[in-house]
């Protein structure tokens, strides 16, 4: 019977491995700034946010998007309904190692307090699972209506509380579209709005009148793809749950997808094309 022989590595290369995990997360600088950029957070309109361009290793984002996976071959998470047209990872699950790492430095104690100091929310939590998290992609048409979050984490006692976005699309023509759009919840209007450009990160508070998305329908060339990095911080405090509700879309969506079960394909295309038009006329860019 033969026995295997476990290869280890080198102790350099376990140096080097050290070293480049240091470079994951941005913790030290995002330390050094989290003061400043609380108030920023704080005070921003229509509810608490910020983007900050710059942040990350540019090396290590570019390895994420080395690694990214192909349209084929990877078992994403299909959305494609009235509401959102668009596919996400299981999580971490199936990603390369390099990627799960990165996402697992995203969890530490330090880069989660810089966090906590910015946003002002002081019982933050990581979940391991990355429920809903991890990689996002939208391909050419593929849109995601305004909404406002769920709360509840489906299987573990967590409420959420933060969205953390961070966008790696290189060279990105803002004529595409897809922008994060920031609405009032009050006014049903657009306050804020970011191109998802490289290495430019939104950090945001998760609430069900924090309303957000990517509406208008993409038309990037389709060799493109909108995408980003996705992770979602929580509290185990009950008291968020009170009241907490399903993802909630805009009535406006509701209204606009009654009638196409009833519609053929070519009338529903001519319809997005007409509305992408009229879009960028009623939202010039802020």
């Amino acid at each position: 019977m033969e026995t295997a022989t476990l290869v280890r590595p080198a102790g350099a290369d376990l140096a080097e491995m050290g070293r480049a995990a240091s470079r994951l997360a941005p913790t030290a600088a995002l330390q050094h700034r989290a003061t400043e950029l609380a108030k920023s957070y704080q005070s921003a309109k229509p509810f608490p946010h910020i983007c900050i361009d710059g942040l990350w290793d540019d090396g290590v984002l570019n390895q994420i998007l080395a690694e990214f996976p192909r349209t084929q071959g990877h078992d994403w998470v299909v959305w494609d309904t009235g509401n959102e047209r668009k596919r996400t990872s299981r999580g971490i699950d199936g990603l390369s190692p390099f990627v799960q790492l990165f996402f697992l430095a995203l969890c530490s104690k330090e880069f989660i307090g810089a966090l906590k100091t910015i946003t002002g929310i002081d019982d933050l939590w990581p979940d391991t699972t990355f429920f809903g998290a991890g990689l996002h992609e939208t391909l050419t048409d593929g849109f995601l209506e305004i909404h406002g979050d769920y709360i509840k984490h489906p299987e573990l006692p967590l409420a959420r509380r933060l969205n953390l976005l961070v966008y790696l699309n290189h060279d990105w023509d803002q004529k595409w579209g897809g922008d994060l759009e920031l609405w009032d919840s009050t006014t049903t209007t657009r306050v804020a709005a970011f191109a998802p450009l490289f290495n430019r990160t939104v950090l945001f508070n998760t609430t069900s009148d924090a309303l957000h998305g990517s509406p208008a329908p993409l038309h990037c060339p389709r060799d493109r793809s909108r995408r980003m990095i996705s992770v979602y911080y929580w509290s185990a405090n009950p008291a968020v749950f009170e009241g907490s509700k399903p993802i909630q879309w805009t009535p406006t969506r509701d209204e606009k997808i009654s009638f196409k079960s009833f519609l053929p394909p070519i009338v529903g295309m001519a319809k997005r094309k007409v509305q992408r038009k009229l879009y960028r006329m009623t939202h010039p860019k802020i």
